[in-house]
């Protein structure tokens, strides 16, 4: 099934139309200290005006974003932007 075929959907290319909200996770993978995972609830994601992706299928490309992170207000006063959680034995 082609993209086309799917009613209501769109096509963008990388981060030429990015604008994204929602939740953020990342698990470090540092080589010294504790592995975490971080978790930031409510964020906002959008282009830095960059050219989409390319890539030869040799060299790495890079996208660039920015972000906006959010307080939730229901979550403890500690909490309120997302935590982060150490994860032992990583």
């Amino acid at each position: 099934m082609s993209a086309a075929a799917v009613a209501g959907r769109k096509l963008w290319g990388v981060a030429s139309k990015l604008d994204i909200h929602g939740s953020v996770m990342f698990r470090s993978t540092n080589k010294y200290g504790p592995r975490q995972l971080v978790e930031f609830w409510d964020v906002g994601l959008t282009g830095d005006g960059e050219v989409a992706l390319g890539s030869n299928s040799i060299d790495q490309g890079t996208v660039w974003v920015m972000g906006k992170v959010y307080a939730d207000a229901t979550r403890k006063t500690a909490f309120a932007y997302g935590r982060a959680t150490d994860i032992p034995g990583a």
